[in-house]
């Protein structure tokens, strides 16, 4: 019984670590992408960056006080700002 709820935690795991990295890889790509656009995408490109400086510090806080935000709106915000451009 032990066994199958540690394979189980361990599968969790990997899932969630994969997930993670395909998340930042996908940032990584859009920054570029971003990048490769050249002067018409820095707005979009600064709510990127806005919006991933916010996930960071939610997810992984400095100060060692996680507040477990479920939604962050002023990230959302961020998101929403970006979508409403037609550059996005």
């Amino acid at each position: 019984m032990l066994g199958l709820l540690i394979a189980t935690a361990q599968t969790s795991f990997d899932t969630t670590e994969a997930e993670i990295r395909r998340y930042g890889a996908d940032l990584i790509l859009l920054a570029e992408t971003f990048r490769d656009y050249g002067d018409t995408a820095m707005a979009p490109a600064a709510v990127l960056r806005t919006y991933t400086q916010l996930l960071l510090a939610d997810k992984w806080p400095t100060d060692g006080d996680h507040k477990y935000i479920i939604e962050d709106a002023e990230a959302g915000g961020c998101w929403s700002t970006c979508a409403s451009r037609s550059v996005c």
